[in-house]
C-alpha cells in the first residue's frame, strides 16, 4: 500500500534510484503478466511501481465468453478507460511519488 491509502505492485531493488511507473492494462495490477512485466523491469535495477488507477474496478480476466458478453453491455463496463485524470492524478502526486521519494529516487535521474 502506498502513501494515500493506495494499492499498488511494487517490487525492485531497496538501492535503487531510478524508478517506473507502470500502468496496469484493464485487468488491473493482480494478474500475471502485468506483474511479469514490473518483475522485468525490476530484474534491470529499477524500483517498479504498478498503482492500481481503477481503485479494484476491473473484471475478471477468467470469466466465460457468455460472462464477457453480458459484461460487455453492463452500462459502465467502461468506466476504466474513462476513469477522470484528476483520479489518476490523485494516486500519482498523493501516492506514487511520496513512495518513491521515501525510497530515494529522484526525478529526472
Amino acid at each position: 500500500t502506498l502513501p494515500g491509502g493506495f494499492a499498488a505492485y511494487v517490487t525492485g531493488a531497496g538501492t535503487a534510484t531510478r524508478a517506473v511507473v507502470v500502468a496496469s492494462d484493464v485487468f488491473g495490477i493482480h494478474t500475471g503478466r502485468n506483474k511479469a512485466i514490473c518483475d522485468e523491469l525490476a530484474a534491470e535495477g529499477y524500483i517498479v511501481v504498478m498503482p492500481d488507477f481503477f481503485r479494484g474496478a476491473y473484471p475478471d480476466e477468467g470469466a466465460s465468453p457468455a460472462w464477457w458478453q453480458k459484461l460487455l453491455q453492463a452500462p459502465g463496463i467502461l468506466a476504466p478507460l474513462n476513469t477522470p485524470w484528476s483520479e489518476v492524478e490523485d494516486v500519482l502526486q498523493q501516492g506514487v511519488l511520496p513512495y518513491l521519494e521515501q525510497q530515494g529516487c529522484v526525478a529526472g535521474s
